[in-house]
């Protein structure tokens, strides 16, 4: 009887081969082929359904908001992209999805004072990273008053622009 139930286990996973993927992590692979073909409705519905399946795993809600992001909704996308980046441990990952949330509210929603909100957590949260410095060099950018920004020189002299205009007059 146990030759024969082992045969007829090896039969069946020729034919149907058994579940590789992990049942506790989410398979992305119906979503990314909805992607590859350019249905990213199709693929946003995909992952709304494995966001809802994996509610704490953060890279179904980046890839939730890269989907929203591909519709051209970024108002949309913020809120996965801060969903996902509040389950990040790391620094260095966290900085990354900083950099995009802020990016999307200064270039995309025109929203500078989230944008600084944005970056601000980024130091609450990771105080002795050594990324802080660069963010409180770009949160300091965005604070700048728009006629500071623009007396700066973009030449690589600094010589071959024309002097900056005194805005005061």
């Amino acid at each position: 009887h146990l030759l024969v139930s082992i045969a007829s286990q090896m039969a069946v996973d020729m034919i149907h081969p058994p579940e590789q993927h992990k049942p506790d992590t989410p398979d992305f692979s119906p979503a990314e082929a909805l992607e590859e073909i350019g249905d990213y409705e199709g693929a946003l519905n995909e992952y709304l359904v494995i966001a809802r399946i994996f509610p704490k795993d953060p890279d179904t809600l980046l890839r939730l908001a890269d989907a929203y992001m591909q519709l051209d909704d970024p108002g949309e996308a913020v809120v996965y992209f801060k969903k996902g980046w509040s389950l990040i441990n790391n620094p260095e990952r966290a900085l990354r999805i900083t950099n995009r949330i802020s990016g999307i509210y200064t270039r995309q929603l025109d929203d500078p004072e989230e944008a600084k909100r944005v970056l601000s957590a980024y130091i609450e949260q990771f105080p002795n990273a050594g990324e802080c410095e660069s963010v409180r060099r770009r949160l300091d950018g965005l604070e700048k008053p728009a006629e500071e920004k623009l007396t700066t020189f973009h030449s690589v002299t600094g010589m071959l622009e024309a002097p900056p205009i005194d805005l005061s007059e």
